[in-house]
């Protein structure tokens, strides 16, 4: 199982961008007959204005990392 992880994500609208290109891989690799479990989609919280948005952002990922701290 495969957690992704995305860097320097400053807004809802860039993490929904990110996350709908991973789709798009995934349905790619389906096409060619692969299975594919999507994997759990986090962010590295590193601008603050993803902490100060930290509720709306827990709905879109499975995780965050914070530092050296993974939660």
């Amino acid at each position: 199982n495969v957690w992704v992880m995305f860097p320097m994500i400053c807004s809802l609208d860039e993490l929904k961008y990110a996350k709908s290109i991973l789709q798009e891989c995934a349905n790619m690799l389906e096409k060619d007959g692969y299975q594919v479990n999507m994997p759990k989609v986090g962010i590295m919280v590193e601008i603050p204005s993803v902490a100060i948005q930290a509720d709306e952002f827990a709905k879109n990922v499975d995780f965050f990392s914070i530092g050296n701290i993974t939660i």
